[in-house]
């Protein structure tokens, strides 16, 4: 898929597109396109997809463990995750 296929395309398309969307798109595009040759390769969008579902769970980690009220701030005890995570279960047990 080439850069100028994607803005062809949106106009060919009489996709409402502004400018300042077509410019983010053309900023992914080029982070996408690792080899710089004005083509997303499968092997390159898939290698994108791989980078923000990462960060992603990354992202959702962090959010996480900085829920957890700990007695150590580097340690998680099983009977504070058990709690944190099943406070409203009636009937688990520690």
């Amino acid at each position: 898929m080439y850069l100028s296929s994607v803005v062809a395309g949106c106009f060919y398309c009489n996709v409402n597109i502004s400018l300042g969307c077509l410019f983010f798109v053309s900023l992914l595009f080029l982070k996408i396109d690792k080899d710089g040759d004005n083509r997303v390769s499968p092997a390159e969008l898939q290698s994108w997809m791989r980078h923000v579902q990462q960060e992603s769970m990354d992202t959702e980690t962090d959010r996480q463990w900085s829920e957890f009220r700990r007695k150590d701030p580097d340690f998680l005890a099983w009977d504070e995750y058990v709690q944190h995570t099943y406070k409203d279960n009636k009937g688990i047990s520690v």
